[in-house]
C-alpha cells in the first residue's frame, strides 16, 4: 500500500518541518475561523444581486441525410461530416456503407435504403458471407445505430469493422480518443472509454460504442483523414446474429464533457456514493504497517468515511509465507476469525462503516491450479495457465516466500462464470464474508477487468477471434474474460447488494450489463478519461507525492482537473479534514474540468455562478486554501422566485464546495442570504431583504420530527410545531439584515 513521503518541504527550497508549521497554521486558521464566523455581513439586494443562473442546454439542432450506399452526413451549425462504416470479408477487402451514392465492396454486396418514419431509418447491406441490417434512430440530442450483423455461412466468421467520421478540408480545434488528445493512425485499446470526439469552432462531435461486445473490444483511431471507433476481434459462430450499437451525439460548445454528460445521462451511469472511502492499515512514518487497524473516530471522521477497506491480506496468520488476493482466504480459519474480530470492533466504534477487504476475484494462490478449479481455468494461446504478473520476481516475491515459490505457488487467474465451479465458490464466499465475518460490502480489484491477459483461448465468449489482417479469415476463436465473467460478476455484486452490503469495483470497464447493479467506482492511483462513463468517477489515490497534507490536497485537485472526485489511499497522517471529507455524500448529475455537480453538493475549483435550477433552497459553502485547509468564506446567495444561486469566488489553488440544505426561502423580492451553521444541533442563518419571507425546513442532519415544537429567532422569539410531513414553517418580516436561527426546545 506505499508509505508516506517526505515530511519536510525541502523540495520547495525551504528547509523545515512540514508538521509543525502545518499544524501551527491550521491552529491560526481555526481561531480566525471561529471569530469571523458569526460577523459575516450580508449585502442587501439592491448593494449586489446575483443574476440568475442561466437557462439549461437545450440540444443542438442537427440534420442527418441518408446516402444510397448507406452512410449518412450528420450537420451541426454548418458543418458537416461523413458518417460511414466498414466491414472486412475473408479473402478480401470490405464492404462499405459510404456517404456516397454507390455503395462500394465485394461483388455480391447489395445496399439498400428505407425511411420508416420521420426519425427512423432503415439500411440492408447483404453479401455472400453475412448480411448487415441497420436501424437509425434520431433522437433530440443524438444519432443512434444498431447493426444486426447475421453470419450466412455455417462457419466461424470473423469481421474486422470500423465507424468513422471522414475529416479531411475541415478545421478542427481538437480530436479527442478516450477522452486524450489523438493523433494516431494506429488502433488504441479503448474499452476503459470508447469514445472519439470532434470539437470544431462552435460544434462538436462525438462518436461511441455502446453494446458489451463493442466497448469490450473497441478501439480508436485518428489521423488527417478519419477519426472514428472500430473493433478487429469480432466475430460470429456460423449462423449466427449479434447487434452492435454505437451513436453519435453533436453538439454546439465544442465541449467534451457536454457530450460525456449527455452519455452519461442517457446511459443512466449518474450513481450514488454515500461517503468516502480509505484503506485500513497504519500509516505512521516510522511505525510498522498495521493492515489490522481498528480506526478511531477522529480517523473516520478526518476522511468522511462511509466505507473501509483491509487492504491485500498479506502474510495471513495461518502460514505468513502467503499473501491471499481473492476468494482464497474461506480456506484459513485463523485468518477469517482475525478479520472477523477486527470488523466487530470498527462496528463498535463506528456502527454505520461499511466495512470490507480487498478482493481481486480472479487470482487465486495455490500450487495446485489445475485442481482446485479444473473447469476455470485461464490458458493463453500456447495452452499454458495464465498467472499474475507472469511469473515476474517483484510479484512473485511480494505474495510468496521463498519456499512457497519453490513449491510452486503463483497467483493463478481463474475466470469465473455461472456454470463453472470458481463462480460458485465466489457466489459462497459472498456467505462467507457477510453471514460468518460481518463484512459490509467488497473492494473488487479489477472486477471488470482482464486480469493476467486480455483473452483466454480454452472458452469461447462467442463473439472474439483472432483475424489475419491480411487474409480477413479467423486463426484462433478466443474468450474476453470480461464478457466471459460478466454475468455472474453481476450476479455476485447483487448477492452483496441483496446482503444490505456495497460492492466497490476498481476498474473502469463499464458495460450495459454491468451498470444493471448499484456498485460505487473507483480507478486506482489514476486520475482521468478512463472513469468518465462510468457511474461513480474517482479517482482512488495518486501516483503523486502524498507526504504531506499540502500534497494531498493537490493530488485532488489533479483528479478534479479531468472531472474526477477523489477517494484516500495512501494519504499518510490526516490531522485536517479536507474537500474529501465533504465531496460526500453525492448522486452524480454532471462532470467537467475542474467541476463535479450533483444532486446534494457540488464541488469545483473555477470561480463562477452555482446553484440548481428552479431550486429555492438555501446553500452551505466551504472554502479551502491553497494548503487544502477550510477557511471562512462569504459565498452570497441570491433568492427569488427564478430560485437560489450562489457566487463563488476563489484565488489561485482555492476549491470549494457547496451543497444544498432543506431550507427553503421564498419570496415576493429578492432576498441575499448566508447560512452560517447546518447541522443537528442548529440552523442558523442571515437573511437581507424587504418584505415577508417564507422559510420551510425539511428533515435532514438537522432532524424535524413531526408534531414537536421548536424554537425560531428572527428578530424576537417564536415558537412553531412541524407538520406531520416533518416541515417547519414560519415567516419572516425582513427589514433589513436579519439573523434567524433554529434550534430545539
Amino acid at each position: 500500500m506505499g508509505n508516506p513521503g517526505s515530511d519536510s518541504l525541502a523540495h520547495y527550497g525551504i528547509g523545515v518541518n512540514l508538521k509543525h508549521i502545518y499544524a501551527i497554521y491550521a491552529v491560526v486558521v481555526l481561531l480566525a475561523f471561529a471569530l469571523t464566523y458569526r460577523c459575516d455581513a450580508v449585502p442587501s439586494p439592491e448593494q449586489k444581486f446575483l443574476p440568475a443562473l442561466s437557462s439549461p442546454r437545450v440540444p443542438v439542432k442537427f440534420q442527418m441525410n441518408l446516402a444510397r450506399a448507406g452512410g449518412f452526413t450528420v450537420t451541426v451549425n454548418g458543418e458537416t461530416y461523413p458518417v460511414e462504416s466498414f466491414y472486412s470479408y475473408p479473402n478480401g477487402g470490405e464492404n462499405q456503407f459510404l456517404a456516397a451514392h454507390e455503395p462500394k465492396g465485394e461483388p455480391s454486396w447489395r445496399v439498400a435504403t428505407k425511411r420508416l418514419n420521420g426519425s427512423t431509418y432503415e439500411v440492408t447491406g447483404e453479401g455472400k458471407y453475412y448480411s448487415v441490417h441497420r436501424r437509425i434512430k434520431l433522437y433530440r440530442n443524438r444519432i443512434s445505430v444498431k447493426d444486426t450483423i447475421s453470419n450466412r455461412t455455417k462457419e466461424v466468421l470473423g469481421i474486422i469493422l470500423k465507424n468513422q467520421f471522414r475529416t479531411e478540408g475541415r478545421s478542427i480545434k481538437a480530436t479527442l480518443v478516450a477522452g486524450y488528445p489523438g493523433s494516431t493512425a494506429s488502433y488504441v485499446d479503448l474499452k476503459t472509454n470508447p469514445t472519439v470526439f470532434i470539437a470544431g469552432k462552435s460544434y462538436g462531435l462525438g462518436m461511441l460504442a455502446l453494446d458489451d461486445v463493442y466497448v469490450v473490444q473497441c478501439k480508436g483511431f485518428s489521423d488527417q483523414q478519419t477519426v472514428g471507433v472500430g473493433d478487429d476481434s469480432f466475430a460470429l459462430d456460423g449462423k449466427a446474429s449479434y447487434t452492435l450499437e454505437w451513436a453519435v451525439y453533436p453538439n454546439d460548445t465544442g465541449d467534451y464533457y457536454d457530450f460525456i454528460n449527455a452519455v452519461r445521462k442517457d446511459e443512466g451511469r449518474n450513481g450514488k456514493v454515500d461517503g468516502g472511502f480509505t484503506f485500513l492499515y497504519e500509516q505512521t512514518p516510522g511505525v510498522p504497517s498495521n493492515r489490522r487497524l481498528v480506526p478511531s473516530r477522529e480517523f473516520i471522521y478526518l476522511r468522511g468515511l462511509k466505507y473501509a477497506s483491509d487492504p491485500c491480506i498479506s502474510n495471513i496468520a495461518d502460514d505468513v509465507g502467503i499473501s491471499l488476493e481473492g476468494i482464497e482466504f474461506m480456506q484459513y480459519p485463523m485468518e477469517k476469525r482475525l478479520l472477523t474480530e477486527q470488523f466487530a470492533s470498527i462496528h463498535k466504534i463506528d456502527p454505520g462503516l461499511k466495512v470490507m477487504f480487498h478482493i481481486a476475484h480472479a487470482l487465486y494462490a495455490t500450487s495446485k491450479p489445475k485442481e482446485l478449479f479444473p473447469d476455470s481455468v485461464s490458458l493463453d494461446r500456447d495452452g499454458k495457465q495464465i498467472m499474475y504478473g507472469e511469473d515476474h520476481e517483484y510479484y512473485a516475491r511480494s505474495y510468496f516466500s521463498k519456499e512457497k515459490l519453490d513449491a510452486g505457488w503463483r497467483n493463478w487467474i481463474f475466470h469465473p462464470t455461472r456454470d463453472n465451479s470458481f463462480g460458485k465458490a465466489m457466489l459462497k464466499a459472498v456467505d462467507v464474508m457477510m453471514d460468518e465475518m460481518g463484512c459490509n460490502g467488497a473492494f473488487l480489484d479489477g472486477f471488470m477487468w482482464p486480469y493476467g491477459a486480455e483473452y483466454i483461448y480454452n472458452r469461447w465468449d462467442g463473439h472474439s477471434a483472432d483475424i489475419d489482417p491480411k487474409t480477413k479469415t479467423v486463426m484462433a476463436k478466443k474468450g474476453s474474460p470480461i464478457l466471459l465473467s460478466q454475468d455472474l460478476l453481476v450476479d455476485f455484486a447483487r448477492k452483496i447488494n441483496s446482503k444490505g452490503g456495497v460492492p466497490i469495483n476498481n476498474s473502469s470497464v463499464s458495460t450495459r450489463t454491468i451498470n444493471k447493479v448499484p456498485m460505487v467506482w473507483c480507478q486506482e492511483l489514476h486520475a482521468g478519461p478512463h472513469g468518465h462513463l462510468t457511474p461513480t468517477p474517482i479517482s482512488l489515490g495518486s501516483t503523486s507525492s502524498t507526504g504531506n497534507e499540502v500534497d494531498l490536497y493537490n493530488t485532488v485537485r489533479e483528479a478534479l482537473a479531468y472531472g474526477n472526485l477523489y477517494f484516500y489511499y495512501r494519504e499518510g497522517v490526516i490531522k485536517n479534514r479536507s474537500v474529501p471529507a465533504e465531496m460526500y455524500p453525492i448522486t452524480f448529475e454532471e462532470i467537467h474540468s475542474g467541476y463535479v455537480k450533483g444532486k446534494e453538493r457540488l464541488i469545483t475549483m473555477n470561480p463562477g455562478l452555482y446553484g440548481w435550477h428552479e431550486s429555492t433552497n438555501l446553500h452551505f459553502g466551504y472554502l479551502y486554501d491553497s494548503l487544502g485547509v477550510q477557511i471562512p468564506n462569504n459565498f452570497l446567495t441570491t433568492v427569488d422566485r427564478s430560485g437560489a444561486r450562489t457566487q463563488i469566488d476563489l484565488d489561485q489553488n482555492q476549491t470549494a464546495v457547496l451543497k444544498w440544505v432543506p431550507v427553503s426561502v421564498k419570496t415576493r423580492k429578492p432576498v441575499n442570504a448566508l447560512v452560517q451553521q447546518y447541522d443537528s444541533k442548529a440552523v442558523r442563518f442571515t437573511l437581507n431583504g424587504a418584505g415577508s419571507a417564507d422559510v420551510t425546513v425539511s428533515d435532514g442532519e438537522f432532524h424535524i420530527t413531526p408534531g414537536t415544537p421548536y424554537q425560531i429567532h428572527a428578530g424576537g422569539y417564536i415558537q412553531a410545531n412541524a407538520d406531520m410531513l416533518g416541515r417547519l414553517s414560519f415567516s419572516v418580516s425582513l427589514k433589513g439584515e436579519t439573523l434567524v436561527t433554529v434550534s430545539k426546545r
